[in-house]
């Protein structure tokens, strides 16, 4: 059966590109176990809406999310508007009366926007969800912004841009998403202040009926549950939304030839060289080979950066959307080795993909990749996003179960015929951000990017 790339290499870390996740790492090289599936049970309402209850855990909270398949790449317009439309339902859909009763549950609303999935959430003490559904869906389906609740909002999600770590990150994604999808709406546009400042409230408004829609979205319950009375209260709170037309992204046109972007920045003392790729729709055995192969390459480029950089320096990220997944990594360092760091990136690659990784060393990664994914999936929230990205890709959800023991079955062959198919020098597009002043002249000396001049 072929299976979605993309999902499955969001298992490695269940991480985002759709939701924010401010989990510490994992503790390397543990034993890992089994992950088991809890007990789930769905029903769609007559308008499309999907909901599923999933019963997890012993302490008496249930989780209740509303994930909507939108995002950034569907509102081409302002990539700032779902962003600015989330955190007015989060924080100003509901009255003083109805935030003060959520604060009685012991809850409030939270949200996450992402590339092409968006949710809002609530946890609360588990007698009070059915209630709580009312009040999830006051904040979607009721929901009346003033000018003063628009001003607040920009100003609060402007200042979180001001963490310069937070902007380079972004620069990285969107900047690898430019050079990797060429005239499609996953070439994201930056989010920056002006793009916060510009968002109005017809845009908001706009986007909050036309982008999600019962059928596109799922709401999701997890916790210990009385699912009956949850379900009299969803049929009653979603029951009146009106079915919609689903959005879809265009076909996909990827970058036909490698390139380089430089993005000048004075104001840094150092420099961040990176490298990203698109890796192409896998088999499910492929896909499951890529969580060995990152682990395996991090590895590797941490040893060779070693003397250049600190290890918390160097970063390797897997975006998702339903097409592709994109990786990027990349290492911050001063400008007069970046040239150097840049170089050792590219070689490692390539020492990779002419190398077939030793027994140890596919234990170690599979120690690693296991330990981190069982460890993102410890509580409600973890166990919702997974299970949302599992029906995003139309993918079974015992998958879910399956993966540990998969991954333990993965050849050394395997792994160096996937490096050889989506690590060679013809698919990287190289990214330098910061002080390159220095750093330029030296990279145009570097026989290995040789193709990019």
């Amino acid at each position: 059966m072929k299976t979605s790339l993309l999902v499955l290499t969001f298992l490695i870390q269940i991480c985002i590109s759709c939701f924010a996740n401010t989990k510490e790492q994992a503790p390397l090289g543990l034993k890992p176990q089994d992950f088991r599936l809890p007990p789930i049970r769905s029903l769609t309402l007559a308008n499309g809406l999907k909901v599923s209850f999933i019963q997890w855990g012993r302490t008496p909270l249930a989780k209740v999310a509303l994930v909507s398949n939108t995002g950034q790449a569907f509102w081409q317009q302002n990539p700032a508007v779902p962003l600015v439309a989330y955190y007015l339902m989060a924080n100003h859909s509901l009255s003083k009366i109805d935030k003060q009763k959520l604060a009685n549950y012991g809850g409030q609303l939270s949200f996450q926007v992402g590339i092409e999935q968006s949710a809002i959430t609530i946890e609360v003490v588990t007698e009070y969800s059915a209630e709580t559904v009312r009040l999830l869906a006051k904040s979607m389906l009721s929901s009346q912004f003033s000018q003063a609740h628009l001003t607040e909002a920009k100003d609060a999600l402007a200042k979180q841009l001001l963490s310069k770590n937070a902007i380079n990150a972004e620069r990285l994604q969107k900047i690898a998403f430019q050079n990797v999808f060429l005239n499609h709406p996953l070439q994201l546009a930056m989010l920056t202040k002006e793009s916060i400042r510009n968002v109005n409230l017809a845009q908001v408004q706009n986007f909050i009926s036309q982008a999600i829609e019962p059928n596109s979205s799922h709401l999701y319950v997890a916790g210990v549950l009385e699912q009956d009375e949850i379900a009299g209260s969803i049929q009653s709170a979603f029951g009146r939304w009106k079915f919609g037309q689903s959005t879809k992204l265009p076909e996909l046109n990827l970058a036909k030839k490698p390139n380089i972007s430089i993005y000048k920045d004075d104001t840094m003392n150092n420099v961040i060289v990176s490298v990203a790729l698109a890796a192409p729709p896998l088999s499910s055995e492929g896909a499951i080979t890529l969580s060995i192969l990152k682990q395996w390459v991090d590895q590797h480029l941490r040893q060779q950066l070693s003397d250049v950089a600190l290890v918390d320096d160097f970063h390797s990220q897997l975006y998702f959307t339903t097409m592709q997944t994109v990786w990027v990594m990349s290492v911050k360092t001063h400008p007069e080795q970046g040239a150097g760091a840049l170089s050792r990136i590219v070689k490692g690659l390539a020492f990779i993909r002419e190398t077939t990784p030793s027994p140890s060393t596919l234990t170690r990664a599979h120690a690693n990749a296991s330990s981190a994914f069982l460890f993102k999936l410890q509580d409600r929230e973890d166990v919702i996003r997974a299970i949302s990205l599992m029906h995003l890709h139309q993918l079974p959800v015992k998958f879910l179960a399956q993966y540990v023991y998969r991954m333990s079955q993965v050849k050394g062959k395997s792994v160096k015929a996937l490096s050889q198919l989506i690590l060679a020098d013809q698919k990287l597009h190289v990214i330098v951000i910061g002080n390159t002043q220095v750093v330029i002249p030296a990279l145009k000396q570097l026989p290995e990017l040789k193709q990019y001049w």
